[in-house]
């Protein structure tokens, strides 16, 4: 089966999938992008791939791919759906039999903030082609049921198909071996972070240093794991100079990453919610499954997707306020949590569920033919 996928930036999450696939075999995968490589952004996933196209959302890159390959399906990937409307529109004007499968990461309508800070985005335009991309392509992915919610209501479509995908991990990044924990050597708590930082220090959602520096009074050890972006040096510094307790350790690739994080007692999976609590509720976000690979429990605010998912599979603690972190490992059965997630880590692997996607592609494409 040859498929193309599209995203304006390729993401983590559609190099995950492309693992999966390929674990599969009989997949001829090629991207369309806009942005920059998996490799130059990530440092790895451009091998999954036969053939990278850079296209433009002005050109005709992509209506010559398209005519000029036999793609089975077009699996594209958001946000924002630019790309997906573009694909649309060729699919629709030269009567092409290729499906065209939209995948909402995130849902732009559903936030209180802009989607993009950049000066020449296109906040308006970015909200119309959401409309579009959900109500006209052949069939839609969600990354949670709080997303599939939210967009079958917002965007209901008559004799829709649908399907719900979680962000899994790959089976090669759960960790062998998992290191000491250094709160074995000291007797105090550590806590990690892994993930994005936002750089305009306004209440977005990833604004999170005023949490750390919470956590690091409560004399807990948080460990941070971000790019060192160089707009977010002087963050990095006031924090480390703020409290013994905040570590920075810059970037790691995700195998070495998932290492790592087994030293630690904890992964954090909060977010800033002063904005974009709406959003949040939906969010279950690739850390949690991350955090769960390394064998650590997560603790998360009660954002509902993640709260619910946690709890369900006893893989967590939920927060109400920093201050429940007090004598956690007291206060919580952690014990019960370690032992859930050693039994359950290996079912939220992109291998063992892939099988859903390929399935999903083979209904969508019989359906398109007939």
């Amino acid at each position: 089966m040859k498929i193309l996928f599209l995203e304006q930036q390729p993401c983590i999450r559609a190099l995950k999938y492309a693992l999966g696939l390929k674990s599969l075999g009989g997949y001829h995968l090629a991207f369309a992008y806009s942005g920059k490589t998996l490799e130059e952004l990530y440092g790895s996933g451009n091998e999954l791939f036969e053939e990278w196209i850079h296209v433009s959302l002005e050109g005709n890159e992509l209506e010559s791919l398209l005519l000029s390959h036999k793609f089975d399906l077009i699996h594209s990937h958001n946000a924002p759906d630019f790309l997906t409307v573009k694909a649309l529109q060729i699919v629709r004007k030269h009567n092409l039999r290729i499906p065209v499968i939209h995948d909402n990461h995130d849902v732009i309508t559903m936030r209180n903030t802009i989607y993009s800070t950049h000066p020449t985005f296109d906040q308006e335009g970015a909200i119309k082609a959401e409309k579009i991309a959900n109500l006209e392509s052949d069939a839609r992915i969600f990354v949670t049921q709080g997303v599939a919610d939210y967009v079958i209501n917002k965007y209901p479509v008559v004799d829709s198909v649908d399907l719900v995908f979680n962000n899994y991990v790959p089976q090669g990044l759960l960790p062998q071996i998992e290191l000491p924990k250094l709160s074995e050597k000291d007797g105090q708590v550590h806590v990690v972070y892994e993930g994005t930082l936002d750089i305009g220090r306004t209440d977005g959602h990833y604004d999170l240093y005023e949490i750390f520096k919470q956590i690091a009074d409560l004399g807990i050890h948080i460990h941070i794991y971000s790019p060192r972006n160089p707009e977010l040096t002087e963050s990095y510094k006031e924090l480390e100079q703020y409290s013994a307790y905040c570590h920075f350790h810059g970037k790691r690739g995700s195998k070495d990453l998932l290492q790592l994080m087994t030293q630690y007692d904890f992964g954090l999976a909060a977010f800033n919610d002063k904005k974009n609590r709406e959003h949040l509720d939906v969010v279950l976000a690739n850390k949690v499954m991350e955090y769960i690979a390394s064998g650590i429990p997560v603790i998360s605010f009660p954002h509902k997707e993640q709260k619910d998912f946690l709890e369900k599979y006893n893989l967590g603690i939920i927060i109400n306020t920093l201050s429940d972190l007090k004598n956690i490992n007291e206060n919580y059965d952690i014990e019960s949590i370690k032992k859930s997630i050693e039994e359950m880590k290996n079912s939220f692997t992109i291998e063992k569920n892939i099988l859903v996607v390929e399935k999903f592609y083979q209904k969508v494409n019989d359906r398109k033919q007939k």
